[in-house]
């Protein structure tokens, strides 16, 4: 990576750190602490018998999976209806990456309107 890229990418992650700290703990941008966190959260909460869960148990167990992909432990968002759209959970480290490589494959142009589709599709 360039010390452009570099600094993009701390300037980056800094504007995120900044929105997280807004949204508090109830915000959908997670560090790699809390993804891991929530993975370890999810796990627990899938081997507690019914009487011995919380209801922050049944709320991660409502919204939350876990699945494995290429060796590495993924959260994903369940489904709530018959579509087969997978979406699952990137750590803000690892957004910088995805959003600059959609950029730059996509020519430095419309990222936004297009890596949804992009990043679905690769």
């Amino acid at each position: 990576m360039s010390d452009a890229d570099l600094r993009r990418e701390q300037q980056f992650l800094e504007n995120v750190r900044s929105v997280m700290e807004s949204q508090g703990a109830r915000g959908i941008l997670f560090d790699e602490m809390r993804l891991e966190q929530l993975i370890k959260e999810i796990k627990e909460a899938k081997t507690k018998k019914p009487g011995d869960k919380t209801q922050k148990d049944y709320r991660r167990l409502a919204a939350y999976d876990v699945i494995e992909a290429d060796g590495k432990e993924l959260v994903i968002k369940k489904n709530r209806s018959d579509s087969d759209t997978l979406l699952f959970y990137v750590s803000i480290e690892s957004m910088f990456e995805i959003l600059n490589k959609c950029h730059t494959d996509l020519g430095h142009k419309k990222t936004l309107s297009k890596s949804s589709f992009y990043y679905e599709e690769t």
